[in-house]
């Protein structure tokens, strides 16, 4: 199986058009190969996003991208590979993502907890901390500390969850 998963540009403001032609181009020419092949690009999961500072954000012209015939504008954030980035890359929209995830396990857990020994409560929350806190922490990198904070909550509420789940 063929997946594109991302293709990434780094232009600066002079060529935004050109480089939008060569990679409008590109995906172009890869969908007709993928239909020699027999295999289908499917535009309704590609998106499109121009990551750019706050302040660039405001002076940034429309961009719009043709993939055949289906015009794609820029989302505000995409996902790839279960992580959510948006066009400011502040991770905010991964955060409030990741909080919200680990609240519904979080709540579910707490509904079966009583079907549940200590040890397998415990590794079902470290394992809810490893899958969903631990796997993208790295990209938190230089996030403000508010949203860092918010990371740090979920960890100790875990934490807690894990000291709870031995004192019962």
């Amino acid at each position: 199986m063929f997946r594109l998963t991302q293709a990434q540009l780094c232009v600066d403001s002079s060529s935004i058009q050109s480089a939008l032609q060569a990679l409008t181009k590109c995906i172009n020419e890869m969908k007709s190969r993928m239909t020699v092949n027999m295999l289908k690009l499917n535009n309704d999961k590609t998106n499109v996003s121009v990551a750019t500072s706050p302040h660039f954000n405001r002076l940034m012209p429309t961009v719009q991208l043709q993939i055949g015939d289906k015009i794609i504008t820029p989302a505000k954030t995409v996902r790839n590979l279960g992580i959510v980035f948006d066009n400011l890359m502040s991770m905010t929209s991964q955060i409030t993502s990741l909080s919200r995830s680990v609240s519904y396990h979080l709540r579910n857990i707490t509904c079966i907890r009583r079907f549940l020994d200590v040890d397998t409560c415990s590794n079902v929350v470290r394992s809810l901390e490893l899958s969903r806190l631990d796997y993208s922490n790295v990209l938190s990198f230089g996030a403000n500390t508010a949203k860092l904070n918010r990371l740090q909550c979920l960890g100790l509420l875990n934490s807690y969850f894990v000291h709870l789940t031995m004192i019962m």
